[in-house]
């Protein structure tokens, strides 16, 4: 499912339909779940620039992260993977607070 994410983030359909195959078998997904990604995935292009669906993919990439990602990381290529930087962009852009006109009040939370 992470490789899927990765694929379908930076929008390479051919890949994105790979992984999805394996992750179909190989987890056993609900078919109506797979046939959803699949429908996104074939329409990638027209739908490139939803932020909601950078937003689902960013999460089941976050979601389904291995503890190997160092395999996404090239000494040769000045770093990670295109493909792994682009969801690390993504996952900043979640990360990162909102700019809003109230400042959080940090003695308003609770600990428990």
């Amino acid at each position: 499912m992470f490789e899927f994410s990765l694929s379908a983030l930076s929008r390479d359909k051919l890949d994105a339909k790979i992984y999805l195959t394996h992750t179909y078998h190989i987890l056993g997904l609900r078919r109506s779940f797979v046939l959803f990604l699949s429908i996104i995935v074939n329409e990638i292009e027209k739908i490139k620039n939803d932020t909601d669906l950078k937003v689902l993919f960013t999460l089941l990439a976050l979601l389904s992260e291995p503890n190997n990602v160092d395999i996404h990381f090239s000494i040769d290529e000045n770093g990670f993977s295109k493909r792994y930087s682009k969801y690390l962009q993504e996952l900043q852009k979640l990360t990162l607070p909102k700019k809003s006109k109230d400042p959080i009040d940090l003695h308003s939370i609770k600990s428990y």
